[in-house]
């Protein structure tokens, strides 16, 4: 018996729909977001959900873009971002 080919799959390229813009702001997951934040007593995290959303799509996106291209990624995170240049990229 032979060996299946393994299971590539495609990362796309563009983000994905939770971290988009129009995501956020649906009326429906703003709602959903002061829930949780209420009920979670997150009193630290931002009220807007296109905040929530802009930052998580900032620190998230080039490494998924970098992986949907096959690039590698060498970015560096230092708190508070955004990334830089890492050592291959200098």
């Amino acid at each position: 018996m032979e060996n299946p080919e393994p299971d590539v799959r495609k990362i796309p390229e563009e983000l994905p729909l939770a971290l988009t813009p129009a995501f956020a702001q649906r009326a429906d997951k703003q709602r959903l977001w002061g829930s949780f934040t209420k009920r979670s007593r997150l009193t630290s995290a931002p009220c807007d959900l296109t905040k929530v959303i802009h930052e998580l799509a900032s620190f998230l996106g080039p490494p998924l873009t970098a992986a949907a291209l096959r690039i590698p990624f060498t970015g560096i995170w230092n708190p508070g971002g955004p990334w830089k240049t890492g050592p291959a990229g200098d």
